[in-house]
């Protein structure tokens, strides 16, 4: 009979677990998101793409290029937000492989809704080995009126554009 209990009470706290993890996950929104890098040459691009408030402040990792931790130093802002914190735990599931010279790379990325017309940017800080490192290569600032426009990077990105995806 404790064993039915205990049972009932495991299923019951994991469907409570799940549905908080559903919610949390439908405030936000999918959107295409297409990087277009500059025709340089050498090594791939370590690119964090981040969350940041107002005063350019981190609050949040979206998305990371480059799967080799020892080079994640090379992004300043980013790992200096991070590496005390113990939230590079999550990187795996947001990582990807570097970015080359003139590639263009399309994927998605969920905004969070508390993000939006808020103050908020995105930022695409980059870095490539033995090259300079790019602290705001792109910011988007995360608001209706202009989340859709093309935006010129100043670095190794060429441009960025976001396209709600449906």
């Amino acid at each position: 009979m404790n064993t039915i209990i205990r049972l009932t009470l495991a299923v019951m706290v994991t469907a409570i677990l799940l549905s908080f993890t559903y919610a949390q996950s439908t405030d936000s929104k999918p959107y295409k998101c297409m990087v277009q890098m500059s025709n340089y040459s050498g090594e791939g691009a370590y690119i964090a793409i981040s969350v940041v408030d107002a005063k350019n402040q981190y609050i949040k990792t979206l998305k990371v290029f480059g799967d080799d931790d020892e080079w994640f130093p090379e992004l300043k802002n980013w790992w200096k937000s991070n590496k005390s914190n113990k939230k590079l735990t999550a990187v795996d599931a947001i990582s990807g492989e570097t970015l080359v010279g003139g590639e263009r790379q399309i994927f998605a990325l969920n905004i969070p809704d508390a993000y939006i017309n808020k103050g908020y940017a995105l930022r695409f800080e980059s870095a490539v080995e033995d090259n300079s490192y790019k602290a705001t290569d792109v910011v988007i600032p995360l608001n209706t009126s202009t989340i859709k426009n093309k935006v010129d990077g100043n670095g190794y990105i060429r441009y960025v554009r976001l396209i709600p995806a449906k």
